[in-house]
């Protein structure tokens, strides 16, 4: 299922789930990244991009800044969290498990996880993660992004029913930034904060709801049965780097050569 459309100047591609799926773990694999590691990557775009949380940009994103294999640091800080600054600057798609691995932890031992990752910009793609997390533990799960200065630039929470609330007003939002801004932290441009609170925390249930359970299952079944539709230019690059784990860069080269 592959073809394509123009919608006003925009060129789309129509694509089926399996594909989306299949490219996104072969460009993960192309950029040197494990098979367990890919098979989840590829995971969380499909949901991504299937529920509208940018999964394919989020995947484009991740494979032209990744390095190659380097250790995250994960280091606690002076309020009881921890603190991730990874050299690799790895996006959502591979920090979020390992990430939220941390705030489940946490929970488990009864404390309230908080993990603050170093330069890691707001990305809808760790939605997937937290909705998976939240119904998981039975718990709040809060992203907060915060910028250079301390100040909180959008929140969203994940209830345990599924829901995903976001705050009509994130600078007054200080629930979160409020204990990682005294351990400094938060002056690191472009952070992320992720937290764990438990179901009887129920301050953000009046936030406006962007996402249910419900919704989402709707989306589900029509991209299973209807397929999605998703930029040309988007498609075409995901494309090129799922190619290179097929034919690599160097075997084009000497194909070309000959």
């Amino acid at each position: 299922m592959n073809g394509s459309s123009a919608t006003g100047t925009r060129t789309t591609e129509h694509v089926s789930t399996r594909e989306v799926h299949e490219n996104a773990f072969r460009a993960v694999r192309a950029a040197g990244v494990s098979s367990g590691e890919a098979a989840a990557a590829a995971t969380a775009v499909l949901e991504a991009e299937i529920q509208g949380w940018g999964g394919l940009h989020a995947l484009l994103h991740e494979i032209d800044t990744l390095p190659g294999q380097v250790p995250a640091p994960v280091h606690g800080d002076t309020n009881g969290g921890f603190v991730v600054d990874d050299p690799a600057r790895r996006g959502a798609l591979l920090l979020g498990r390992s990430v939220f691995d941390v705030v489940a932890a946490q929970a488990a031992r009864k404390v309230s996880g908080r993990v603050f990752v170093h330069g890691l910009g707001f990305d809808r793609a760790l939605l997937f993660f937290a909705v998976e997390h939240a119904k998981r533990a039975q718990g709040m799960t809060v992203l907060a992004g915060v910028d250079g200065t301390s100040a909180t630039t959008c929140a969203l929470a994940c209830d345990s029913y599924g829901r995903v609330h976001v705050s009509d007003d994130p600078a007054g939002f200080t629930h979160v930034v409020h204990s990682t801004t005294r351990s400094g932290v938060t002056g690191l441009h472009g952070g992320l904060s992720i937290a764990h609170f438990p179901s009887h925390v129920t301050q953000h249930s009046e936030w406006p709801v962007i996402s249910t359970p419900e919704e989402r299952m709707d989306r589900r079944a029509e991209a299973m049965r209807d397929g999605l539709e998703v930029p040309g230019d988007v498609w075409a690059s995901v494309h090129r780097a799922a190619r290179r784990f097929l034919v690599p860069e160097q075997a084009n080269t000497s194909t070309d050569q000959g």
